[in-house]
């Protein structure tokens, strides 16, 4: 019986991050981000991330216990240690979309589903092992307890800490690299330091866990508003730069309302599908997408000349493909 609970206590800790993985990619409306960099992103933290962190925290708790008394030795690795470790291993994997797959960031948006897939990743693995060990040293009572909090209540937390990281590699990508110098570094910081906040303030006691609950939740109220606001600069973008697309005749006007229309989007590719153009209709509205997205982040950074060539080449593609693609 208690295998089975124990199973059950698993697919719980999987399938509450797998569907808040599902919800948050689902919520990128406007150009969907590579099937397989972002599961590779939740692989790396639930088995990269995890294994790496907790090897290189025994190791970092070993060395402390030559200088420190077993008590502060366990606050140093929970407080301090854990948290900075954590935070690394899993912004490794966002800073790796930065170096190899730079041009699928954005936005803000792309930013922090990357980062938080990780995070998600992590959650699963590090939620299951705890719920098993609730269940074999505490028994059902202890294992609902934990349930409620750490898939309840504290669900979401590495995904939100390690999103900092996100902000930060979204803010360098956008803006350029002077600016990458200081963003990520900062937004490494500002996810130690939310980590850093919840574990101190749970393992103080039950009274000071409020701390955590309050800069939790608030960080992720934060965290999607900042989402909404991003969203609507993904479509402002779109309004602006795609109307002279349409003027030049690269597309056509019933292209333009269903790249701004998420409804009309998926009409268009209803009637892609059932004409057989379906894989033909998705690439050219991701293709729409970026090329506005392009246009948005030459605006942004002038000096950065391969961007013009790319734009002509995503330009040259869509006026291949525009009188194939329905709209509507």
């Amino acid at each position: 019986m208690a295998w089975i609970v124990g199973l059950c206590a698993i697919a719980l800790a999987f399938g509450v991050a797998g569907g808040l993985a599902f919800l948050l990619y689902r919520a990128d409306r406007y150009e969907k981000e590579p099937v397989l960099w972002v599961v590779g992103m939740f692989v790396w933290g639930a088995l990269i991330a995890t294994f790496g962190s907790a090897m290189l925290t025994w190791a970092g708790e070993s060395l402390a216990a030559f200088v420190l008394p077993p008590g502060p030795v366990d606050g140093f690795s929970t407080v301090l240690l854990a948290p900075a470790i954590e935070e690394s291993f899993k912004g490794l994997a966002v800073l790796a979309v930065l170096w190899w797959n730079r041009h699928e960031i954005h936005g803000l948006m792309d930013g922090v589903l990357y980062a938080a897939m990780a995070g998600l990743g992590f959650e699963a693995v590090e939620n299951a092992l705890y719920l098993v060990s609730a269940l074999v040293e505490g028994g059902l009572a202890s294992l609902a307890m934990l349930t409620v909090l750490r898939v309840g209540v504290f669900g979401f937390t590495h995904a939100l800490f390690t999103s900092m990281v996100g902000l930060g590699v979204a803010v360098a990508r956008m803006y350029g690299r002077v600016l990458a110098w200081l963003a990520v570094p900062a937004g490494w910081g500002a996810a130690v330091l939310l980590h850093m906040i919840h574990n101190a303030s749970v393992s103080a006691g039950n009274a000071l866990c409020l701390i955590a609950l309050g800069s939790d939740w608030l960080g992720l109220a934060l965290v999607l508003g900042l989402l909404v606001l991003a969203l609507r600069w993904e479509r402002r973008w779109l309004a602006r730069h795609l109307q002279d697309e349409v003027r030049a005749g690269v597309i056509h006007m019933g292209h333009y309302h269903a790249a701004l229309s998420p409804k009309r989007r998926a009409q268009a590719m209803r009637t892609a599908r059932q004409q057989g153009r379906g894989a033909q209709a998705r690439a050219f509205y991701e293709t729409l997408s970026e090329l506005a997205y392009l246009k948005a982040q030459a605006q942004r950074t002038p000096h950065d000349r391969s961007l013009q060539a790319r734009i002509e080449a995503w330009r040259e593609r869509l006026r291949a493909w525009a009188g194939q693609v329905p709209f509507g």
